[in-house]
């Protein structure tokens, strides 16, 4: 009888510590799987958080920058094609001036460019903001802005060109600072160009000027 006890102790000696380990397996893996899910929950709140910090900046408006509308440069076309209505269309060079102006002042790190869509021009949008005698600060402060940028190409000859810029202060209508270029030659491919040349001289830190007239 006791020959046939210690085959059964055996093996119930046996069987505990696979129980044992068994139990241990279960609670091993639980734990692989809840440290899986707090590390993948962790991971989630690091991303959503660098991709808020990532989209702030540019959801709002920098704090100690200047807020800036830069009106589409404008055209003051003397020439013969000009007055006879045959020029070619100047349009898409305007448009790469004007950005042209844009960019400068966002590589200056001293601006926030407020988008000019929503501005109510009224009579002024037929004869150009050039025209109207200061205007421009009135608009650029409903729009919100601190300031307005005005750029004007001028074109005696379709060989020939010159270019004026000017910064305004929206809440008094101060010119703030300016920049001209004197007649040169190039066609409308030349346009850009010449505001690269002028836009440093704006950038710099404004001082403002004594007279509140356009240039």
């Amino acid at each position: 009888m006791r020959h046939s006890r210690q085959p059964e102790s055996r093996a119930g000696s046996h069987r505990r510590p696979v129980a044992k380990r068994l139990r241990c397996c279960r609670s091993g893996s639980t734990r692989s799987a809840t440290l899986r899910a707090v590390l993948t929950a962790l991971l989630f709140c690091c991303g959503a958080a660098c991709a808020a910090s990532r989209s702030g900046p540019s959801a709002s408006p920098s704090p100690g920058k200047v807020k800036i509308v830069v009106f589409p440069f404008e055209l003051e076309d003397s020439s013969a094609a000009g007055s006879m209505g045959s020029a070619p269309d100047a349009a898409p060079y305007l448009t790469r001036a004007t950005e042209e102006a844009r960019r400068a002042l966002l590589q200056s790190g001293r601006y926030t460019l407020i988008d000019p869509a929503g501005a109510d021009l009224g009579a002024e949008a037929g004869r150009g903001l050039r025209n109207c005698n200061g205007c421009e600060a009135a608009i650029a402060r409903k729009l919100g802005a601190d300031q307005s940028l005005i750029g004007v190409i001028l074109r005696p000859e379709m060989v020939e060109y010159g270019a004026k810029i000017w910064i305004t202060d929206a809440r008094d209508g101060r010119i703030l600072s300016t920049s001209a270029l004197r007649l040169s030659l190039g066609g409308p491919e030349s346009w850009v160009s010449g505001v690269r040349l002028l836009m440093p001289r704006l950038t710099a830190p404004a001082r403002p000027s004594a007279g509140t007239k356009q240039p």
